[in-house]
């Protein structure tokens, strides 16, 4: 790994965040993909390190997130999830929406486990704030990586308000994820949850509404037959 590699990967990130280093012409600068694959996870760990800056650490994140390389932005997911955890969704939402609809499904999923767990080891207080940034969210993909880290097993306060404003999106996907979320966290708040399960009973797409009707009769035969 030569010195020059370093020097040209530090003034390809600098003239994409910050600054050009001097005596390097911008148009001369290669892709990120351009770059040897050891060298750019180095770059991402050094990234990664808690002393980093905040706003460097994600102007870096971002100008990295457009190698096309499927395990550079995998590795950037998980870098995400430390962020989350600590700060404000608002200063990586440029990431999280282009991670979101990224081509590659590895890191989609990557991506849905990250903010699942930056919401399982954050603060209450954050991961409520986190929860009702992203249902608000005009972004489809990020209102659908929230209702997929709902099914994981943490308390989030108003996590009823949040499932119930999702019920009535606009995408069949999160409205039949909404379904599975009321199913699992229904031990939470059965009244309410049951209320937003029947209300998908006449929902306009079939498969929302048939993933409803399975949901209540599966809960009816385990520990809630008091479900009418």
């Amino acid at each position: 790994m030569n010195r020059y590699t370093r020097r040209t990967l530090a003034a390809y990130l600098a003239s994409a965040t910050i600054s050009l280093s001097p005596g390097i012409d911008a148009s001369m600068l290669p892709q990120m993909e351009a770059f040897p694959l050891d060298l750019v996870e180095d770059m991402l760990d050094e990234v990664a390190d808690a002393d980093t800056p905040e706003e460097e650490k994600i102007r870096t994140l971002a100008t990295i997130a457009t190698d096309k390389r499927a395990e550079v932005r995998v590795r950037i997911c998980e870098i995400l999830a430390g962020i989350l955890e600590e700060d404000d969704i608002e200063m990586v939402r440029p990431i999280l929406e282009q991670l979101a609809v990224d081509a590659d499904p590895a890191v989609r999923a990557e991506l849905h486990r990250s903010v699942a767990s930056a919401m399982m080891h954050t603060s209450v207080v954050n991961r409520t704030r986190m929860a009702a940034d992203l249902a608000l969210s005009d972004s489809e993909p990020l209102r659908l990586m929230l209702i997929s880290a709902l099914k994981e097993d943490f308390f989030c306060l108003g996590v009823t308000s949040v499932v119930a404003h999702l019920a009535e999106d606009d995408n069949p996907r999160i409205r039949r994820a909404v379904v599975e979320v009321s199913s699992v966290r229904m031990s939470e708040n059965p009244v309410y949850f049951q209320r937003i399960l029947k209300s998908l009973l006449a929902d306009r797409n079939a498969t929302v509404r048939l993933a409803a009707k399975r949901a209540l009769r599966s809960l009816r035969s385990r520990n809630y037959s008091w479900i009418t």
